[in-house]
């Protein structure tokens, strides 16, 4: 995720957003199963109803051609399966990644808020203050702002409040030691949002879903045109590869949207800092 790191100016336009997002996030777990529910189903009905008027109305080739064109056929099954194995693979990595941007963005603020602790209070108050502010925005306006592909400009204020108040500290060589840990993790946790907004920016290039779309179509469609002595078993094998290639086509779109998919990733570790700071 180099290529993601940076300032602001990476950064896509902001977004306001005034409405609740912890009513949305905490619905949208239920909505995700359902969702994945109707697809794989779906699915399934498609393929099995596919492969049954296919049977019943479409007479082509002949059951004897049956041996080398499953011979065939194997090949573009293991063609499909390697491309969509390698999608699969590369949208979890992209899931992790942007799970553990989140992970490093609250742990930058915990250690600013454990260090400014460690200051005199009228010097670690307005540090305190200031990450209170940012993460009142992290986990309101801009989780909702980052579930659209943007950001709130109110956190990127707060944020560089927070770098003002730790640059402009003064005081001895144990100021000046803290103030330089306190900038370190100032510049993790700038890098870590940045990665953050960007990672819900981010997505699958629209030839790999044309790919994985087509591909999928093709393997149901020519199973269907195969000769089965069981029409019954024939439907409820290819309806079964069909949903369970609707699985795989979800989990793809679920993983490569960490912010905006169907199971987004929890804002539980910023959360968990906020009551960390809230509870002195």
């Amino acid at each position: 995720s180099s290529h993601m790191r940076g300032n602001n100016s990476w950064l896509p336009p902001p977004i306001a957003d005034d409405r609740q997002p912890a009513r949305c996030s905490a619905r949208l777990p239920n909505v995700g199963w359902l969702i994945f529910a109707v697809v794989v189903i779906g699915a399934a009905l498609f393929g099995g109803v596919l492969t049954f008027l296919v049977s019943r109305r479409v007479h082509f080739g002949d059951p004897d051609d049956d041996p080398l064109a499953g011979i065939k056929l194997q090949g573009i099954y293991t063609i499909y399966a390697v491309i969509l194995g390698f999608v699969v693979f590369t949208s979890w990595q992209f899931y992790l990644d942007s799970a553990d941007a989140l992970r490093q963005e609250a742990s930058g603020v915990g250690v600013i808020i454990r260090t400014a602790r460690a200051l005199p209070p009228q010097q670690g108050a307005p540090i305190l203050a200031a990450a209170g502010r940012y993460l009142t925005s992290a986990t309101g306006e801009e989780w909702t702002a980052v579930r659209h592909g943007g950001y709130s400009d109110a956190s990127r204020r707060a944020l560089q409040d927070l770098t003002n108040q730790i640059a402009n500290l003064k005081g001895d060589q144990a100021v000046g030691n803290v103030q330089s840990e306190m900038l370190y993790a100032m510049g993790n946790l700038d890098q870590a949002r940045a990665d953050r907004v960007m990672f819900a920016e981010d997505s699958a290039p629209t030839f790999v879903w044309g790919i994985l779309i087509c591909g999928g179509l093709m393997v149901v469609i020519l199973s269907a045109f195969l000769h089965f002595k069981s029409p019954r078993m024939q439907v409820l094998l290819v309806g079964a590869m069909s949903a369970l290639i609707a699985l795989a086509l979800f989990t793809v779109y679920a993983l490569d949207h960490p912010f905006r998919g169907p199971f987004p990733v929890s804002k539980a570790p910023l959360v968990k800092v906020q009551e960390f700071l809230d509870n002195g």
